[in-house]
């Protein structure tokens, strides 16, 4: 028994934890926030095999450890749209980690180019790993609008399974390169008239198939790192499967803080069709 569960223990914190940063807790898989380099002291842990549910008679083992360093990410986002208002947003998010999984909060406001905005919030909840390295997500997104025309709501709810896998372990000048994949599924309640601060199940039901592939590029300064991103979700809003991104990132650690920006091509329908482009600066740092 101690030697199947010793098999079963996940090779990472988070979600990322290749050679050159075996110290360092792994991020939490989100689209558009910075992948984590996570606590900046290692606290023991010891591991919890919680049997949850049996699946076809394979049981799926909760690994709970230490709780992590809660995270505190700020970031200002800018979107210029092709045949819509631009829109500049204000973003916080806060990562409340447990020995159970991660919980978490986040909130925007922005503002449409002449148009009074918006304002959004959700609320996330993480697993902790199992199967080796896979996780769930239940997000639930609040988005209240206000354009030219009056008041719009909708609210989101998405799933997701989440996994970190090493495509390039066979050939060693690549075996930091990780690549993280989301597959899921969003319900979409979306054009209702009026605001309101709960979320709801009035307006459109739209089902939006999720999916999000992250190549993961550590330098060998150990603290900067490239990712590549194909996907059509990020840290709030599910967007079309028609309207996905490319995204390209850029972090940079200096002590416990980490900068990051990203620039992200949004299409529709065929990659030559422009709809949208990001400009994203940001921070995370531990609280």
């Amino acid at each position: 028994m101690d030697r199947t569960l010793e098999k079963l223990k996940p090779f990472r914190e988070v979600r990322l934890n290749p050679p050159g940063f075996s110290d360092q807790a792994r991020p939490r898989v989100s689209s558009c926030c910075p992948q984590r380099w996570g606590r900046s002291t290692r606290k023991s842990r010891s591991v919890i095999s919680l049997f949850c549910w049996v699946i076809g008679g394979t049981p799926i083992v909760l690994n709970a450890e230490m709780a992590e360093e809660d995270r505190l990410t700020i970031y200002l986002r800018g979107d210029y749209r092709n045949a819509a208002p631009g829109i500049v947003t204000l973003n916080g998010v806060y990562d409340f980690n447990t020995a159970w999984g991660t919980l978490e909060a986040a909130a925007r406001i922005g503002t449409f180019t002449n148009q009074p905005g918006l304002w959004s919030y959700k609320i996330e909840g993480i697993t902790r790993e199992f199967w080796g390295d896979h996780r769930l997500a239940l997000r639930i997104v609040k988005n209240n609008y206000y354009p030219s025309t009056g008041s719009e709501q909708d609210t989101r709810i998405a799933q997701r399974l989440m996994g970190v896998y090493h495509p390039f372990g066979f050939y060693d000048p690549m075996k930091s390169v990780t690549l993280d994949l989301d597959i899921g599924m969003a319900e979409d309640f979306m054009g209702s008239k009026g605001a309101s601060i709960l979320p709801n199940g009035n307006g459109n039901l739209n089902l939006v198939p999720l999916w999000s592939l992250k190549f993961n590029l550590p330098s060998e300064a150990q603290t900067r790192r490239y990712l590549v991103s194909y996907s059509n979700f990020d840290i709030f809003d599910p967007y079309p499967a028609s309207q996905p991104f490319l995204q390209f990132e850029v972090q940079q650690k200096i002590n416990t803080v980490t900068y990051y920006s990203y620039i992200r091509y949004r299409w529709d329908y065929s990659i030559e069709r422009f709809y949208s482009l990001y400009l994203t600066f940001g921070l995370e740092m531990p609280n």
